[in-house]
């Protein structure tokens, strides 16, 4: 393919998008004699061990690299997009696109993706997307910024998500800036059929929705089945059809109609979040700033595991209806979270649980933190503004454990270093008796 001209002034196109299901699908000459908005494509097939850097780009592409490093380009058009590459980093780059930012897909496994500064304008954004058996990812540090133009009156075919994850295992999503300009609904971060995710220290404002989680459910369907619908994850534009999130689940075998089943997901989509659950299963939200939606967290009732789930140490308030909202029959453990008042019923309040329906599961939000976090004096663990010998029965219990161990607490890591021993101790000794 050479000298075409290509341009991303349709709404919700790429210049160039390649796909297929192989490596050997990606194997196609292309090259920078063709250019998207007037900068060239630069597509590399089968490359290992080099430096991508310093380009001038319209279209950065890596299929089946190994061991490459896209570094300090700008890319202005399509974005980068990695398919069947591992071991690679995506680092420091300067990304305008109108569809997606970063597209990684087709088990491009073991990446980082950090420090970029990512700005996505169409009509349905992708910030970073990680998909189809792409795992073991690391997004971290970058600045996202979406500004959505979709139409808002059809808000379920135009979703603007910063942060995607699709059939895409073990990630680490950590110490992200997301910021969203929106004028239909939006998504903060959507991980859909992901399992064991960790969401850490992200920063997210202005997001209708902020992170929504579709997770697997237990399934003996094969990867063949569990990834019907190819345009649902290549583009993502499927999520028009709600039969195909469907797929291989309860509902499919049903007598619901397909109107009723497209209000069912019309009414999820329209339901403003922060971060939603839908079947998740081990996933741990820590340490993160959420606010200003109309839902903090949003626990949904399609299916029946959570699995284990951590939702500790997060700022969480400021939301026009409910902080936190368990529509699922199952416990859910909430404890050392912000949730904007010091008061037990100011915070049972926007809390909705067993006390509101007896068909749902109660929340434990005991203890909380009195402020946020990073307001705390070091050593406070249980966050009532003062360390004392409370604090220190807190960190005995959790004395010697690891992430996995039964009496493991994430919340008495004072240092970090994800176990529990005597610098942990003696930072709380330390600084005993102090107060807020």
């Amino acid at each position: 393919i050479s000298e075409n001209k290509m341009n991303t002034s349709q709404t919700y196109d790429y210049g160039l998008f390649v796909t297929g299901s192989e490596k050997d699908d990606f194997n196609n000459s292309i090259d920078a004699s063709n250019s998207v908005n007037g900068k060239p494509v630069n597509y590399y097939f089968d490359v290992k061990n080099i430096v991508v850097e310093n380009l001038d780009s319209g279209h950065l592409e890596i299929a089946g690299g190994n061991n490459v490093t896209v570094l300090r380009n700008k890319v202005s058009g399509d974005g980068i997009l990695l398919s069947f590459t591992e071991n690679s980093q995506i680092k420091e780059n300067d990304i305008t696109a109108k569809e997606s930012g970063i597209w990684l897909q087709y088990y491009s496994s073991n990446n980082i993706i950090e420090q970029n500064s990512v700005n996505v304008t169409g009509g349905f954004p992708l910030g970073i997307s990680t998909v189809s058996y792409s795992e073991n990812i690391s997004i971290t540090k970058n600045n996202i910024n979406i500004i959505t133009n979709g139409d808002s009156n059809n808000f379920v075919l135009y979703p603007s998500i910063s942060i995607l994850t699709s059939i895409s295992n073990n990630n680490q999503i950590t110490d992200n800036n997301i910021r969203i300009n929106y004028t239909s609904f939006s998504f903060g971060m959507y991980l859909q059929i992901s399992s064991n995710i960790l969401v850490e220290n992200n920063t997210i404002e202005q997001s209708k929705q902020a992170i929504s989680q579709l997770l697997k459910t237990e399934s003996k369907t094969s990867k063949t089945e569990n990834s019907l619908s190819p345009p649902f994850l290549y583009r993502m534009h499927s999520i028009m059809k709600p039969q195909v999130l469907l797929s291989k689940s309860s509902i499919t075998q049903s007598t619901e109609t397909q109107s009723s089943i497209e209000d069912f997901w019309t009414n999820f989509w329209n339901i403003p979040k922060g971060i939603a659950f839908l079947a998740s299963t081990n996933a741990t939200i820590i340490k993160n700033s959420i606010s200003g939606s109309n839902y903090g967290i949003y626990i949904f009732a399609f299916y029946p595991s959570l699995g284990k789930t951590i939702i500790q140490s997060n700022n969480i308030y400021n939301h026009s209806l409910y902080n936190l909202y368990n529509d699922q029959p199952e416990n859910v453990s909430a404890e050392y979270n912000y949730w904007g008042t010091t008061s037990k019923d100011g915070i049972a309040t926007k809390i909705f649980d067993r006390s509101d329906d007896q068909t749902k599961g109660p929340v434990d939000f005991e203890p909380w933190l009195q402020m946020p976090k990073e307001l705390l004096p070091k050593g406070d663990i249980n966050g009532d503004c003062k360390i004392d010998i409370f604090d220190l029965v807190i960190v005995g219990k959790a004395f010697g454990s690891k992430p996995g161990d039964s009496n493991w607490n994430q919340v008495t890591d004072i240092n970090e270093d994800e176990i529990i021993d005597i610098l942990d101790l003696t930072t709380v000794a330390t600084n005993f008796g102090k107060g807020c």
